[in-house]
């Protein structure tokens, strides 16, 4: 307790300190360029979702920051709608203060450009020149919300999971890449695949030309399990009466074989094993393409299953991509697949399973 409390003092201090700062710079952003490595070494993330999305409901406080650096996080990915970067109301100044805390507390931070709803949906229906410009549209209003930042600590992602076929998708992107490179041309970049960003979408692609771009993939593998009961989804609800599936297979548990779904988890004895010929995929992929991948979103759906389950599966899907060498970042710090648990409160199980230094919150 007294080394959690010593060490939260110190960031409590820094963050005074950057609050200051931020204050300054965000009246006054012509500050010293940074000139950084064009590479950034990234191991372990997490996503800080509803901070800046659609629905801005989530705003971690200086203790959230002060608990995901002591836990052994480098860096975040920080989902950012297009709804608050309008023509008329760009909200740089608030973004910009946010990315300054982040950095000064050593973190690294993906701005991942994170749409739903109607610019999502018109991106889908539009031209491959309309889908351009309407990304980049949004980029350039988000730009100088980067200014003067340190560039190997600032990576950006041009555009979550788009929904769009992957090959029209792959085209689009690489005009992104080309357009961001000259709009940020010190920043790494990463790329995604389309429509939901899973590894078999890159067996046919080639990676971009510039050397400075990681690959991302999603990875919810089974997604019977992993959005076991999940609202949203009606067609990965095994059944009316939500049959259980436990993590990994266990020959002694009571299957309900009259959902299919349910049946053929049972039936492929799901377990770390079967997981792995998606890493060893895309692997191969990274290695034929001389390119670096990342995994920026993974988890469990909190209330669809155990919660022995959800830490068995979290930890063998982190210990996997640890095996391959590929970063990763969880999906997501508060909230239905959080590292925090449902009353927002630390989860020893959840970090344990994620390998993290162990934090003795205060009560």
């Amino acid at each position: 307790m007294k080394r959690w409390l010593a060490s939260f003092s110190f960031f409590a201090l820094i963050f005074i300190l950057t609050h200051a700062a931020c204050a300054q710079e965000c009246a006054d952003t012509t500050g010293k360029q940074h000139h950084a490595p064009l590479t950034t070494t990234l191991k372990r993330g997490i996503n800080i979702s509803r901070w800046w999305e659609d629905s801005r409901d989530q705003f971690p406080t200086d203790q959230d920051f002060s608990l995901i650096v002591e836990s052994g996080f480098d860096f975040i990915r920080l989902p950012v709608s297009p709804v608050w970067f309008t023509a008329d109301n760009p909200q740089i100044t608030q973004l910009h203060c946010d990315l300054v805390k982040l950095t000064s507390l050593g973190l690294r931070v993906i701005v991942d450009l994170h749409a739903h709803g109607a610019f999502k949906e018109r991106q889908v229906d539009a031209s491959e020149d309309e889908a351009v410009h309407n990304i980049m549209a949004v980029w350039e209003r988000i730009a100088p919300a980067l200014k003067d930042l340190p560039q190997d600590q600032i990576l950006v992602e041009t555009y979550n999971e788009p929904g769009i076929k992957t090959a029209t998708w792959w085209s689009i992107q690489g005009q992104l890449v080309q357009q961001l490179r000259h709009l940020f041309p010190k920043n790494d970049i990463v790329a995604t695949t389309g429509p939901v960003s899973g590894t078999w979408e890159y067996a046919h692609l080639t990676a971009y030309t510039d050397p400075h771009v990681y690959y991302d993939f999603h990875f919810y593998s089974p997604m019977v399990f992993t959005h076991h009961k999940a609202p949203w989804i009606d067609s990965f609800k095994p059944g009316q009466g939500y049959a259980p599936v436990v993590y990994p297979y266990d020959p002694s548990f009571e299957w309900d074989t009259s959902d299919e779904m349910v049946k053929q988890y049972a039936e492929e004895k799901w377990h770390k094993e079967n997981m792995r010929k998606y890493a060893d995929d895309i692997t191969k992929w990274a290695t034929q393409n001389h390119a670096h991948v990342l995994c920026l979103e993974f988890g469990v759906y909190r209330d669809g299953n155990d919660s022995q389950s959800r830490a068995n599966w979290l930890k063998d899907t982190r210990t996997l991509m640890e095996e391959y060498h590929i970063p990763w970042a969880m999906w997501e710090y508060h909230g239905s697949f959080g590292f925090l648990d449902k009353t927002g409160h630390y989860d020893s199980s959840t970090a344990s399973a994620l390998g993290m230094r162990p934090v003795n919150e205060p009560q």
